[in-house]
């Protein structure tokens, strides 16, 4: 069998991101940036959200497999905006149903 090499998760944030943490401007601005437009990831952003998780994630992984710094994620990540309850049901079927299609060799 094949492992897999990602996963499949459903995130609900409820609110506005502005809501839950204001916006703060980046103390790193390269020459071109502006106050407007600073380089970093949002606060409380799916962005800022997503690199946490792999952040913290691989250093625990690096650490129990004693590989400082060793690459565990891919750089991106896929995401989609689920707008109602028929796409919330197929998509739930499809997470659940994935981790059987790796064990038939249907990888998806």
């Amino acid at each position: 069998m094949t492992k897999p090499y990602h996963f499949h998760g459903i995130l609900m944030i409820v609110g506005e991101a502005s809501a839950v943490l204001p916006r703060k401007e980046s103390k790193l601005l390269s020459a071109d940036a502006s106050p407007l437009h600073p380089i970093g990831t949002r606060p409380a952003s799916l962005g800022a959200i997503i690199q946490n998780l792999k952040s913290i994630s691989a250093r625990k992984i690096n650490t129990l497999l004693h590989s400082a710094g060793a690459p565990i994620w891919q750089r991106n990540y896929y995401e989609h905006i689920i707008r109602n309850e028929t796409e919330w049901n197929r998509i739930r079927a499809y997470i659940l149903a994935n981790p059987l299609r790796w064990e038939v060799g249907a990888f998806a």
